[in-house]
């Protein structure tokens, strides 16, 4: 029996192999990256031909993990608008100070 291994090496003059290979990478870069699991898939079809040939296809499939998205939290205004900040919040007032040392009016306290 001829091995496996012999035959993808000859599918497409050994394109097979090479793709494989670059697919193989690219999945354990995105495992690593994601911490999550992915796949690649290989299908062989055999289609037999005339005069005792068979055709033999390959179809490669790469299903990458990705990274989660993020989701931004909004509130709901009582007109239904979305927005950051809580309409139900109390605003604190907070605002810039200058801190330029030759300013000697500003006060800066630590709390």
């Amino acid at each position: 029996m001829r091995l496996f291994t012999d035959v993808i090496r000859e599918m497409r003059n050994g394109a097979l192999v090479d793709e494989l290979s670059e697919k193989l990478n690219e999945l354990v870069e995105a495992v690593e990256t994601t911490n999550k699991v992915g796949a690649l898939t290989l299908k062989i079809d055999i289609k037999p031909a005339r005069g005792g040939a068979y055709l033999v296809a390959d179809d490669v499939k790469l299903k990458k993990p990705e990274l989660d998205r993020e989701a931004t939290i909004f509130f709901v205004s009582d007109a239904f608008d979305l927005q950051r900040n809580d309409p139900n919040q109390l605003q604190l007032g907070i605002r810039s100070v200058d801190t330029e040392e030759n300013d000697e009016q500003t006060e800066i306290r630590k709390v």
